[in-house]
């Protein structure tokens, strides 16, 4: 058993950083396709790659202590085995059961080869959920992608962890291939009794398309974040080409008119975050207008971002003057708490400061097809 809880515990603490870097693509992938986040189906993805992290270290772990496996082990030794059903007669030759008494199949739980052969049952028993559940494959397609996924395993331990090690550390098993892709076919097959009482994605998908129109604040903050981000690479790339280091914040601002409101104005509402979010800017009447996209772009960069400017400036002015600065930092603090307030306070109706000011808002774009209607076998 120690053997097995070693490589879990290493997947659950490399799982975090993992999901860390695939958690915006998630996301992004969801609004691309779907037009809105199923927080279902978001944590059954992440319950699928944590189950793909735990059966790859299960199938690789632990690693050898050096890379000259020859030498550690030597050469006089068998690295693959390609009789099918050898496992079998290891459980026949090994076992201390009697058929013949029923009362003696309790051995069979503490003996090496019948608990590998039901290791590699069970190790793909969740692929095969996972494919009919979240995937929504069909029997055929299952059975194909467990078979892959088990001779990615195999092709792992037989290259010595694709040619990392000079030779295999572990046997390489025709008898594996069988056992994982029957695994998978199981997993497939009971699916319905290990998910009955949870609903299913396109149950779920259905009631979001209800709200589709509904844009929440965090998939607006997301789009914001990955614009600023592609402001913030531009400006990085012009200062290095033009060595103008000490002009940074004026390319930013630059950058900044050009991309949320010429470019924004151009695609009609447009910029790259928002399309990845399915979102466009647009006045009451589906079209966005030129005058309050700049009153609404002004209004929210000179609160947040000019204001802020502005008062690290002043407070790098008065640095001689303890009392000038100890007052301005305070009203500085105060303005910020105020912004914080005023976002916190209108995150309900998803109408900020900015928004209302100059009537132009988010707006969801509906996916070109959708995926509700797909059916589960």
């Amino acid at each position: 058993m120690s053997a097995y809880l070693g490589p879990l515990r290493t997947a659950v603490i490399a799982f975090p950083f993992i999901a860390a870097l695939i958690v915006l693509p998630v996301y992004i992938y969801q609004y691309r396709k779907f037009g809105f986040v199923n927080k279902l189906r978001l944590a059954t993805i992440y319950a699928f790659v944590l189950y793909m992290i735990c059966a790859y270290f299960l199938v690789i772990l632990p690693l050898p202590s050096t890379r000259d496996i020859i030498s550690l082990l030597g050469t006089n030794r068998q690295t693959y085995d390609l009789v099918p059903f050898s496992s079998i007669h290891d459980i026949i030759n090994e076992t201390q059961v009697m058929w013949s008494n029923p009362h003696t199949y309790i051995h069979l739980l503490k003996e090496r080869a019948f608990l590998q052969v039901a290791f590699n049952f069970l190790l793909t028993v969740p692929f095969g959920v996972f494919m009919r559940y979240l995937f929504n494959r069909k029997l055929g397609q299952t059975i194909l992608f467990t078979f892959c996924l088990t001779l990615f395993f195999e092709i792992s331990q037989l290259t010595g962890l694709f040619w990392i090690y000079n030779a295999p550390y572990r046997l390489f098993s025709v008898d594996d291939l069988i056992q994982n892709t029957c695994g998978g076919i199981l997993g497939y097959i009971v699916t319905p009794i290990i998910t009955w009482f949870i609903p299913s994605l396109e149950d779920v998908d259905r009631k979001k398309e209800r709200k589709i129109n509904s844009v929440g604040t965090i998939r607006r903050l997301v789009a914001m974040a990955i614009d600023l981000f592609v402001v913030d690479f531009i400006t990085g790339i012009l200062s290095s080409v033009t060595m103008m280091q000490s002009l940074q914040w004026v390319f930013f601002i630059a950058i900044l008119i050009l991309y949320f409101i010429t470019f924004a104005y151009i695609t009609q509402g447009f910029t790259i975050g928002k399309w990845l979010l399915r979102l466009r800017l647009a006045n009451d009447d589906g079209r966005l207008y030129l005058w309050p996209l700049i009153v609404r772009e002004t209004t929210f960069f000179g609160a947040v971002w000019g204001m802020n400017r502005l008062f690290t400036f002043l407070l790098n002015s008065v640095q001689n003057h303890p009392i000038i600065m100890l007052g301005l930092f305070l009203i500085a603090a105060l303005y910020n708490v105020i912004l914080v307030i005023n976002f916190l306070w209108n995150i309900r109706s998803r109408e900020f400061f900015h928004d209302r000011l100059s009537g132009v808002t988010d707006i969801a774009v509906a996916p070109h097809r959708s995926s509700y209607n797909a059916t589960k076998e």
